[in-house]
């Protein structure tokens, strides 16, 4: 009875569905990195709760569509290729004669279907940077031009904790953000 292998695609929708439980993880550790504030560290449980409290459970998944697009791509021309290309090395065409690949073999089909996987996965991987990066970048700018409005000596700029405040605060996070990434 013929080997029944499982499809090609099932590598990447298993990398997909693991990214989806471990992005807010990833997210809460680039904000832990780009945090500037003065003082101890936030850990990475203060910083998921941070962005619960203040931005809704969703917070934690921004970006997830690129880290998702990134685990299909990259997973699944890496895992798919990599078959295939250890059957071209082992047996020389497909259906051909079966035999056991060689450790030179197992080593340089993981390789090639390594760099097959980077090569599709890499657009998906700027995208997903650049949507945790601006994410980060807009959560600092917010707080310190909040916090800038609310503690100025300058009282022609001071404004009180509201609506206004908020949404001045937002729209230069915004621009900074924008402007800054592209």
């Amino acid at each position: 009875m013929p080997d029944k292998k499982p499809p090609f695609w099932l590598g990447g929708v298993a990398a997909s569905m693991a990214a989806a439980c471990t992005h807010p993880l990833d997210l809460a550790k680039v904000r832990m990195q780009t945090n500037k504030s003065e003082g101890p560290r936030p850990g990475m449980l203060r910083t998921l709760g941070t962005s619960i409290s203040s931005d809704g459970i969703r917070s934690i998944y921004q970006g997830l569509t690129a880290s998702l697009l990134r685990q299909l791509t990259y997973s699944m021309v890496r895992i798919g290729s990599y078959e295939a290309i250890k059957d071209r090395l082992t047996n020389g065409t497909p259906g051909g004669e079966r035999r056991k690949p060689t450790t030179s073999q197992l080593i340089i089909s993981g390789a090639l279907a390594g760099g097959l996987g980077g090569i599709a996965g890499n657009p998906a991987d700027i995208v997903l940077i650049r949507a945790v990066l601006m994410t980060s970048s807009q959560m600092a700018t917010y707080d310190v031009c909040k916090n800038f409005f609310l503690t100025t000596r300058h009282s022609d700029l001071r404004m009180q904790d509201g609506l206004l405040l908020h949404a001045v605060s937002s729209g230069i996070a915004g621009f900074v953000a924008t402007s800054k990434l592209s």
